[in-house]
């Protein structure tokens, strides 16, 4: 019982940053942490920059633009063209809008992916992380906030609370609010 008050202790002293001691594999589960949106942390394409993003319609149609979007349209945060839409900053109407410049450049392309999916099915309800030890602990999305998630992802883990509401895709509010009034860790 004395490890995990001092744990919280050490916790509460952070102020909601990142632990400076933590196990390596945080590195990894950040870094394979996709967040889907345009500038919203890494681009999920196969590019260094948001920059190199086409921005022009007429780009869309290059042949290069292709290996883009299939990388783009492959990566777990994105489920149909409106997820390919909302991360190329275009904004894509559900079925019945039309042809767009991203669906025929998708069409053009060969890339397989639906109209739209219902955003209860986009949902994914579980988060895996590092157990501290080598193994892994899987949450449901669900619980949060509940005091064990908490404790294991901010006092265990080391993670920060931006890294929290990334790993989570939640609003800082809906992280540090908990953390700090429920159970006092911040």
């Amino acid at each position: 019982m004395k490890e995990i008050l001092d744990r919280l202790e050490e916790a509460r002293k952070r102020g909601g940053e990142a632990s400076e001691q933590r196990p390596d594999a945080v590195a990894t589960l950040i870094d394979e942490t996709n967040t889907l949106g345009y500038q919203q942390g890494e681009p999920l394409g196969n590019v260094d920059s948001y920059d190199a993003y086409p921005a022009e319609p007429e780009e869309f149609y290059q042949p290069q633009t292709g290996s883009l979007l299939q990388s783009i349209a492959e990566s777990d945060a994105v489920h149909d063209l409106i997820d390919l839409g909302e991360e190329l900053d275009m904004l894509v109407y559900k079925e019945g809008a039309g042809a767009t410049t991203l669906e025929s450049a998708v069409d053009l392309h060969g890339i397989n992916l639906p109209t739209s999916v219902p955003d209860h099915v986009k949902e994914d309800s579980t988060i895996q992380v590092p157990d501290g030890e080598g193994g892994e602990i899987t949450f449901s999305k669900d619980d949060w906030p509940s005091f064990p998630m908490a404790f294991h992802l901010y006092a265990t883990l080391g993670l920060s609370i931006d890294e929290i509401c990334l790993i989570l895709n939640m609003k800082k509010s809906e992280v540090r609010g908990p953390m700090a009034d429920d159970y006092n860790m911040v």
